[in-house]
């Protein structure tokens, strides 16, 4: 992921838009969740993350982006349902203005 994201900014992920590198707004993880997450693996176990300090601290343990059969993020376009994994690379984050 990708982008210029002031790290002493909004701890939750809804805080930040997400990009792929067409342009096209996604939000984080499953489409029938209620909130954006990303999920970690350290190659067997999984964990979901729904805030900055979750995820920076299992990225910061050596946790890849992804689960164990899946690598990357999960995202679906705003308004859709079709989720798909994609590189982290390809995510452009943003944040989001207050107003």
């Amino acid at each position: 992921m990708s982008g210029a994201v002031d790290i002493g900014g909004p701890g939750t992920l809804e805080g930040y838009r997400y990009l792929r590198q067409s342009a096209t707004e996604v939000r984080l993880g499953y489409a029938s969740a209620s909130r954006q997450s990303l999920s970690f693996s350290d190659g067997t176990t999984t964990e979901d993350a729904a805030d900055l300090a979750t995820a920076r601290a299992l990225y910061e343990r050596g946790w890849e982006f992804g689960t164990a059969q899946a690598k990357g993020v999960r995202v679906y376009a705003a308004g859709t349902r079709a989720e798909r994994m994609v590189p982290a690379a390809e995510i452009v984050v943003e944040v989001r203005d207050p107003a």
